[in-house]
Formats: structure tokens, C-alpha cells, sequence
């Protein structure tokens, strides 16, 4: 009996279960989680900015009623300072100016074919080239308009077309109640004219105005 015990052999020790890693992670994997976690983060931020431009656009401020833009348009600029060119130009005292004088232009008003309305307007401009040789041929060793030249005939001739055209247009009660602004209008209406010319337009007078 004690020779059978002898030979047994002893009993192996269990190994002991490695308590490391339960109930926690290991470092890499926390790692990995929390930059996912940032990724997922960001994400989602971007993704709700680009959903919150969709849905809700950017109103543009109201400012006395009219919408205001952070740029100004193209060109504003340039245009503002052309527009203040010309009215430096235009108030500037011109002694060298050309003169002269559309005559008499009778015609009748939109209302009153019975009615004659008589028109006589003073003009003063100037070519935009002195040296232009178109008008240097209409101008006198005196420094005076030769009416009778081609290019003068050919502008008075436009003058009175529209200003008959602008006399027609109107009734005889608008003609009486605008009397006070006529030189203005008038100045208006004939710019184009003379710009197309090549004059520079300064001064437009009212010498007559007589309703028959």
C-alpha cells in the first residue's frame, strides 16, 4: 500500500487565471474608441451645419427697406465718379461756350388742337475736342456759330424735332403746371442729342413761352 502511494505523483498546482484584463480594456482600444468618437463628432457637426444652411438660408438685412449687401455692384463706383464729373462740368463757368438759339417752335399740345404753344430756348455747349474739325468750320473768326453750316443745320434740326416731340406728348394743363421745370426737362431731353454729336450740353434757357 505505501509502496502504490509512493509511486503516485504528486498533483500539479493549478495555473492561476491571469486576473489582468478583466473588468477593463486594454489601452489601444481605448485609443481607437475615443478617436472614433471624435471622428463621429465632427461628423455630425458638419453634416448639421450643411443641414442648417439648406433649411434656414441667410437673410440679407433690411435697411430702410431695402435689402444691404456686403459688396457694392461692379462699376458703382466708376459710375458715381463719372456722374459727379459731370456735374462738376456742367456747374463750372464756361466763358468759352458756344451760344445759341432754337427760334420759335410752335406746335400743338396733346389735348388742345386749337392751341398753339410757342417755344424759344437758349443753348449753351461746347464740343468735347476744341480741335474737332467738324465745328471748328462752324465757328466764325469772331468766335460765333455759323448757323447756316451743315453740322449746325443738321443740329437744330434734331433740337426742334424733339422738342416738338416733347411739346406734343404733353396736355395743355401738364404744359402750364411744368412751366417752372421746363429748362430742366428740357436740358434732360436734348443731353443725348448733343452727346451724340460729341458736345458737352451746359446750359439750357427759357427765352419764350407763349400758349395762344
Amino acid at each position: 500500500m505505501s509502496d502504490e502511494l509512493e509511486k503516485q505523483e504528486p498533483e500539479k498546482p493549478k495555473k492561476k487565471e491571469k486576473s489582468e484584463g478583466k473588468g477593463g480594456l486594454s489601452l489601444p482600444i481605448i485609443i481607437i474608441g475615443s478617436v472614433g468618437g471624435l471622428i463621429l463628432i465632427v461628423v455630425t457637426v458638419v453634416f448639421g451645419y450643411f443641414v442648417a444652411t439648406k433649411l434656414f438660408p441667410q437673410q440679407p438685412v433690411i435697411v430702410n427697406g431695402v435689402a444691404a449687401t456686403e459688396h457694392k455692384t461692379e462699376g458703382h463706383g466708376d459710375a458715381h465718379s463719372e456722374k459727379e464729373g459731370e456735374d462738376e462740368d456742367e456747374d463750372a463757368d464756361h466763358h468759352h461756350s458756344a451760344y445759341m438759339e432754337t427760334g420759335r417752335i410752335t406746335t400743338n399740345p396733346k389735348d388742345a388742337p386749337a392751341t398753339f404753344v410757342v417755344l424759344n430756348l437758349s443753348i449753351e455747349f461746347e464740343p468735347k475736342d476744341p480741335e474737332d474739325p467738324t465745328f471748328v468750320e462752324a465757328i466764325d473768326k469772331h468766335g460765333a456759330l455759323k448757323m447756316d453750316s451743315p453740322i449746325m443745320k443738321k443740329l437744330l434740326g434734331k433740337i426742334k424735332s424733339t422738342i416738338n416731340n416733347s411739346l406734343a406728348s404733353m396736355t395743355l394743363t401738364e404744359l402750364n403746371s411744368k412751366r417752372p421745370e421746363l429748362t430742366k426737362m428740357y436740358k434732360d431731353t436734348l443731353k443725348p442729342v448733343f452727346k451724340s454729336y460729341a458736345l458737352k450740353l451746359y446750359d439750357v434757357g427759357l427765352i419764350e413761352f407763349i400758349v395762344q
